[in-house]
């Protein structure tokens, strides 16, 4: 058995070699993976054979992860908790529970005269998407909601706090971006590209604030919802300056049924805003994003078979699937569905940016790294800009 020593974030991390005391350098979001590490020197007063390590809780590591140094060989282990087993957050004193919000998005129905799903079956809702004439690749997208219960589950696993921004791109009529706001106390945005949905979505925005005026000591945050494009360059500062993004791209809606030939699909601009994001910052999908390339887990693992060292540079993500049971989507109520979260990973730019390294162990750019993003675009680049080869970005191994 490992002997343990525990450091809490008031005592002193001197103990930790140098290059895992700042926090920036161990990725908070992988369930597990191998890393070259320097050796630890064997105790003394320890019997422990070669198998045996040290483990560490890092100073500031949410969960308290737990950093094992095995002394023979040296090679690290992280281990995080998942979000699935985090406390969850939904309920914050002041802010409205579940029961309560549902309670009062269905006074909004009745002010409105009209139920959510006979708002939905209308043809400027369900089928709007057909009637977006300068958006091409918007044609063949298709509206779905994710329902209350689904939601609470997705705030719940990617552990929205009240003081992060939680975006909904593609926001439809609104249920999401308002359930943040009010059950989490968060600021909360929406981006939605058909104006009738979005006008829907600004009623039952009135609605529910005009009930929620009636108790002004609750705690909940603003909520601000557009109408606009997740292509258009000008929305970028609204999309990338949060925590959390909720991105439904469910049934393929944002690959090859919105890729027209010559142009970018609506996921290589999703992915484009994830790369974007803060470390730490979270994105949820409802389909794989391959264009992203493998996680830091994966490229990581790739790198120790091939000969080559262990780099927090690797890949600047790491994801989880969890399946949401059966009633969590309008559109397939009768099946359970993947929601895939993305973690934007700490890497070595103080500044936060996104950065890869060539899988080939003869480039140039296999230890130096280089952005995820193109010079002078907001899109994940897709070839190694020293050698150019094009990036792997094969099916991921789900656990």
């Amino acid at each position: 058995m490992p002997s343990i020593i525990e450091i809490d974030s008031s005592s002193s991390s001197s103990s930790l070699p140098s290059l895992y005391q700042n926090p920036n350098y161990i990725d908070l979001t992988a369930t597990a993976y191998p890393i070259t590490g320097p050796q630890t020197p064997s105790s003394s007063n320890s019997s422990s054979s070669s198998s045996s390590c040290l483990q560490y809780r890092l100073p500031g590591a949410p969960g308290g992860g737990r950093v094992s140094l095995p002394e023979i060989p040296a090679e690290i282990e992280v281990l995080f908790p998942s979000c699935e087993s985090a406390e969850p957050k939904t309920n914050p004193a002041g802010a409205f529970t579940f029961d309560e919000f549902c309670s009062l998005w269905k006074n909004a129905e009745n002010r409105m005269g009209e139920s959510t799903e006979h708002m939905e079956h209308r043809k400027e809702v369900r089928h709007a998407n057909n009637n977006l004439p300068g958006l091409p690749n918007q044609l063949r997208a298709q509206y779905g909601r994710i329902t209350f219960s689904a939601m609470k589950k997705l705030f719940e696993l990617t552990r929205l706090l009240p003081e992060e921004i939680f975006l909904d791109i593609g926001h439809g009529i609104g249920n999401a971006p308002l359930q943040a706001g009010l059950t989490i106390g968060c600021e909360s945005r929406g981006i939605e590209v058909v104006s009738e949905r979005c006008d829907i979505s600004k009623r039952f925005q009135d609605a529910v604030f005009e009930q929620s005026e009636q108790f002004p000591s609750r705690n909940i945050g603003s909520v601000e919802l557009r109408n606009g494009d997740l292509t258009d360059s000008h929305q970028l500062p609204f999309m990338t300056d949060v925590d959390v993004v909720l991105y439904n791209n469910a049934n393929d809606i944002g690959t090859s049924r919105s890729a027209i030939k010559g142009k970018y699909s609506l996921d290589d601009y999703a992915g484009g805003i994830f790369a974007l994001l803060k470390p730490g910052a979270r994105m949820i999908t409802l389909t794989p994003m391959y264009h992203l390339g493998r996680s830091l887990v994966e490229e990581n693992a790739f790198r120790t078979k091939h000969g080559l060292n262990y780099s927090i540079d690797a890949s600047f993500f790491n994801y989880e699937e969890h399946r949401l049971p059966l009633n969590s989507t309008t559109w397939c109520p009768d099946r359970e569905i993947s929601a895939y979260i993305y973690t934007r990973c700490f890497q070595s730019d103080p500044e936060g940016s996104a950065f890869f390294l060539c899988s080939d162990k003869e480039c140039y750019a296999a230890n130096i790294p280089t952005a995820a993003i193109q010079r002078g675009k907001r899109l994940i680049q897709e070839n190694c800009v020293s050698c150019t080869k094009k990036r792997l970005t094969q099916i991921r191994i789900r656990n």
